[in-house]
């Protein structure tokens, strides 16, 4: 017996770190919850979960939303809340029903409902293991717009990409990579530089998160359970990317975010502009031998390196999640910041 969906409130956070820990087997911190769901320049988040008869939080489903923009078919810049579905867990006292009158499909459609009733247009997606994905999916809930699946490069070893490589035309190119410190009080500093580039760089026909300086500072600096090192991306004294990386191991970087100048791709769809570029810039960063603690980096990955290992892993579902309507414009491409805390 459950009872009916509820909004959860700020008081309610406790039961629902108590229910994260129970179904993903790994603790989370009260911190670490309100950072994800009330921290940052977001438009707002919501929480929807359902209790048993006896009051125990038995199903959470939530969302985080930011400010999203896109280029319409006439080329103007479209803004659209963006909200990432994430926490969707279900105790295993409450999984015997997987129907639509089952937990998972109640928690599932109140969120749904909740969005749309407070934030008209939203664009909301997820990223779904194979069981819970085939799951959505059969309810009409899910849409697949990209397998993710984490690839590593060692030193001087070449990926595998999705489009062709015009190498010798990245060889000749010169490009730098130089470290930006993030403490808050230095990369407070740098918003209006990286609000610049969120909106120059960052509107194209698919949807985008604003990367703004006070995104970026919240998600990467004021992380509580992380640590991450921005990277700039030069030719001839002009800054053409930035980077994000994050430590894994000594000597293992993982590229967890990226926004690129347009000149980079002038003829390129984004994937392919990625597949193209990022390859190069790992290689850089492997051979200039930065360092992470005492040790060399010798091993970098990415959901966009590939290699004969990684295409044979279990790839994470990055879909749309409807609300209303499916949305007609070209879908995200999507990171592994948009998962690594969530």
């Amino acid at each position: 017996m459950l009872q009916p969906p509820f909004l959860l409130s700020e008081r309610d956070d406790a039961l629902a770190c108590e229910l994260f820990e129970q179904v993903f087997k790994h603790p989370t911190s009260l911190a670490q919850w309100r950072w994800k769901y009330l921290e940052g320049p977001r438009l707002g988040g919501v929480h929807v979960g359902i209790k048993s008869a006896n009051g125990k939080l038995v199903a959470h489903a939530g969302a985080s939303v930011f400010e999203g923009q896109y280029k319409d078919a006439q080329g103007l810049t479209k803004r659209l809340p963006m909200a990432q579905v994430c926490d969707v867990m279900v105790h295993e006292s409450a999984r015997d029903g997987v129907t639509h009158q089952g937990a998972y499909a109640q928690v599932i459609h109140a969120l749904q409902e909740s969005l749309a009733q407070t934030y008209a247009g939203v664009y909301a997606y997820g990223f779904a293991g194979i069981r819970p994905y085939k799951l959505g999916l059969k309810m009409g809930m899910y849409k697949c717009h990209q397998d993710c699946r984490m690839g590593q490069l060692k030193l001087m070893q070449a990926p595998i990409t999705e489009a062709p490589l015009r190498t010798q035309q990245i060889q000749t190119k010169q490009f730098q990579i130089e470290p930006l410190h993030i403490e808050p009080s230095e990369f407070i500093k740098h918003h209006a530089k990286f609000d610049e580039w969120a909106h120059a760089w960052g509107t194209t026909d698919a949807p985008k998160i604003l990367r703004t300086g006070a995104y970026l500072q919240w998600r990467f600096v004021q992380n509580p359970n992380a640590r991450y090192q921005f990277w700039l991306y030069s030719q001839d004294g002009q800054t053409k990317a930035w980077f994000v990386t994050r430590a894994f191991s000594p000597g293992h970087l993982t590229v967890v975010d990226a926004l690129m100048h347009p000149s980079l791709h002038p003829n390129l769809q984004p994937h392919a502009a990625q597949a193209m570029y990022q390859p190069h810039l790992f290689n850089q960063v492997l051979n200039q031998g930065f360092h992470e603690g005492n040790s060399q980096t010798q091993l970098v990955s990415s959901w966009y390196i590939q290699t004969e290992d990684s295409l044979t892993l279990e790839p994470i579902k990055a879909c749309e999640v409807r609300v209303g309507e499916w949305h007609a414009c070209k879908p995200p491409q999507f990171w592994p910041a948009d998962t690594d805390v969530f």
